[in-house]
């Protein structure tokens, strides 16, 4: 090839021959897929973000359940003392009037009271149970929000993979241009984001 002419494109040096091509309709046809080429990995970009928007909505998880938890607990505990506060009042007023009003009465008024004392403590504990009952339950609608939704963004990041490789596919050239296949990927950072 020492005495051949050649032709420099895109840094390479090419041969020109007798028959060869136009060289005009081999640089739009090779600009044509460097630029198709670049869309490809911009749109690849930007699902390589997935793994990290799952990680971080998987923490907000968390925290909001936390959070959930943390209140009911609290509202729990301050209905409960309300409740409690409120009877240990009621009785204590009770007791006044009864030692005030009767003597001999005295005795069947403080029983009364043990009792009011004992039947209020008791639906302090029974109110206190459904709010606690209730955390698992709105934690369980949030991780099942947020599994929807994992799955539902998941689907449209296999969707889009899937029209970027025919898109690839449709090219007609000797060489097909591959997108590598991010979907074991995706699937192992879901896999550990569950």
């Amino acid at each position: 090839m020492k005495g051949d002419k050649v032709k420099a494109l895109w840094g390479q040096e090419f041969p020109i021959v007798k028959d060869g091509l136009d060289e005009t309709e081999v640089v739009i046809y090779v600009e044509n897929l460097i630029n198709r080429c670049k869309e490809a990995e911009e749109k690849l970009q930007h699902f390589s973000d997935l793994p990290q928007l799952v990680s971080s909505a998987i923490l907000e998880a968390e925290r909001l359940k936390g959070a959930i938890r943390a209140e009911a607990e609290q509202k729990a505990t301050v209905d409960a003392a309300s409740i409690l506060s409120e009877a240990e009042e009621q009785a204590k007023q009770i007791r006044d009037d009864a030692e005030r009003s009767a003597g001999v009465r005295t005795h069947a008024a403080t029983k009364l009271i043990s009792d009011l004392i004992k039947s209020t403590k008791e639906k302090a504990t029974v109110a206190e149970k459904p709010a606690r009952e209730l955390v698992p339950q709105l934690v369980a609608e949030i991780q099942s929000a947020l599994e929807s939704a994992i799955d539902q963004a998941y689907g449209r990041l296999l969707l889009e993979l899937d029209n970027l490789e025919e898109k690839t596919q449709a090219t007609p050239s000797e060489e097909k241009f591959q997108v590598p296949e991010p979907a074991e990927e995706a699937e192992s950072a879901l896999a550990e984001a569950r």
